[in-house]
């Protein structure tokens, strides 16, 4: 069967047969050369990659090394908890006289004060325990 006469699919062919006459096919040195030139652009990506890579691992050692690198790495500080053996425990009721007042008063602490603790490890005739709620030295018995 014939096909009907179509003018936009006749110009098309012929056009189709202008470009193949006028294309010539690229060089295979070009070729290569391009394939080359991407080679090493890959090659440079994955080289400057890698050595970002090292670099940031070495600072972040070189960082963790250093003495005084970052604080929160450190060992933690403790604060004393609970009262201090050296501070009284019980605290004179009147307050001191001033140095500007004539009369020659004295401020005792009260007769009833807490009788000092014994030393945490002494021998007191009563057992003694570590204060409660702050750091301790747990070290083993001696053998």
């Amino acid at each position: 069967m014939p096909e009907p006469h179509d003018p936009l699919r006749n110009a098309f062919k012929q056009a189709a047969v202008a470009g193949q006459a006028q294309a010539r096919p690229v060089p295979a040195s070009l070729i290569s050369e391009r394939g080359t030139r991407r080679q090493r652009r890959r090659l440079a990506l994955v080289a400057a990659t890698a050595c970002l890579a090292f670099a940031g691992t070495g600072a972040a050692a070189v960082a963790a090394l250093l003495p005084g690198g970052d604080p929160g790495t450190g060992v933690p500080a403790s604060s004393p908890s609970g009262p201090s053996s050296e501070l009284p425990s019980v605290l004179p009721s009147s307050p001191p006289v001033s140095s500007s007042s004539s009369s020659l008063t004295r401020t005792t602490p009260p007769a009833t004060s807490v009788p000092p603790r014994a030393p945490v490890g002494t021998v007191s005739g009563t057992p003694t325990a570590p204060p409660t709620g702050g750091a301790t030295d747990t070290q083993p018995p001696p053998d």
